[in-house]
This record gives structure tokens, C-alpha cells and sequence, in this order.
């Protein structure tokens, strides 16, 4: 005889175990794709990353060694400070989030850099908007030489971060070409 309820416990388990693997290969696959995206947006955004830690290092050296009797008015040390925010104005929150599978939670050390970089420029437009430097008291420019430096070494850390996996994600997206790739075979018949 037939054990009917038996057979339908076994049918309903087997059916759970392809509704599962159905799902976890969906996961798989939806996985590797983001992972491939990452990589893409990593290779896109790697020399502007570069160029930011670069620049945000300068900055903090600047302001590091600043002095205060030097005439800054012939070097336009506050447009300086806000070029790198527009810089980075055409990073949005998708691209960062596109950058979510990479390790050492890159998305968000970028996000946070672009945000310090950020504050750093606008608080450097809005000074320059309503006074020059020069005309900024000697107290308060101390104030703001310390404050700039210290946001200009904190983004610097994180772009210095990111960077190492941007540059990680980018070589497996999009590997540097070889000799061979960029000039051909040496020996090959024509």
C-alpha cells in the first residue's frame, strides 16, 4: 500500500530544495553582476580618486606649513579649497552605491571622503563669498588653517583607502593592456 502522506512530505521537501536552489543561483548570478559593475565604476573612478588624494595631501601640507604673514591673495589659497569640491560634484549616491560589493567598505570611505571634501569647499566658498582672506582676522584664520587641515588629512585617509581598492577592482575589470595586446605578436606571419 501506498503511504500517499509520506510521498507528498517527500514531494514538498524536494520542491522547497529546487525553489532554493533556484533562488541561491538567482543570488549567484545577480552577485557576480554587481561585482562586474563595481569593477567598472571602480575603473572609471580610479584616476579621479587618485588625483583627489593627491590634491587633498597637497592641501593638507599646504595648511600643514601655512604661514601666516605670507601673502596668500597671489596664490587664491581659498579657490584652491573649492576647486576640489567640484571636482567631485559628478560622483551621485548611485555611482557610490554601484561600488557596495567591494571590499573594506569602499562605498562608504568614498562617501565619506566626497562629504569632508565637501564641507571643506563649501565652507571655503562661503568664507571667500563674504571677505577675502586678507581681510579674515589673524585668530580666526588660525582657526580655519587647523580646521582645513584637519578635514584635508581626514579625506586624504580615506581616498588613500579607497584607492587601493578602486586600483584592486580596476585591474581585474579592466587589466592594463600587455605588449602583445597593444602592438601585436612579434614572430606572427602576416
Amino acid at each position: 500500500m501506498v503511504d500517499w502522506d509520506a510521498l507528498s512530505a517527500v514531494g514538498t521537501v524536494l520542491a522547497v530544495f529546487v525553489a532554493l536552489g533556484l533562488a541561491s543561483q538567482a543570488e549567484r548570478q545577480r552577485a557576480r553582476s554587481d561585482r562586474q559593475r563595481a569593477g567598472l565604476v571602480a575603473a572609471r573612478l580610479l584616476e579621479t580618486v587618485r588625483h583627489m588624494a593627491d590634491k587633498t595631501h597637497h592641501h593638507m601640507a599646504m595648511l600643514a606649513f601655512y604661514e601666516d604673514n605670507r601673502d596668500w591673495t597671489k596664490h587664491d589659497f581659498l579657490s584652491h579649497l573649492t576647486d576640489m569640491g567640484q571636482m567631485l560634484e559628478g560622483i551621485g549616491v548611485s555611482t557610490i552605491q554601484a561600488l557596495e560589493p567591494l571590499p573594506g567598505n569602499t562605498a562608504n570611505r568614498l562617501a565619506m571622503a566626497i562629504g569632508v571634501v565637501d564641507t571643506l569647499a563649501r565652507e571655503a566658498e562661503g568664507l571667500r563669498a563674504r571677505q577675502s582672506w586678507s581681510d579674515v582676522g589673524a585668530s580666526a584664520r588660525k582657526h580655519y588653517v587647523a580646521r582645513w587641515g584637519s578635514l584635508a588629512a581626514r579625506a586624504n585617509d580615506y581616498f588613500r583607502v579607497v584607492q587601493r581598492e578602486l586600483e584592486a577592482a580596476a585591474e581585474v575589470a579592466a587589466p592594463r593592456p600587455s605588449g602583445e595586446e597593444l602592438y601585436g605578436s612579434w614572430g606572427a606571419d602576416d
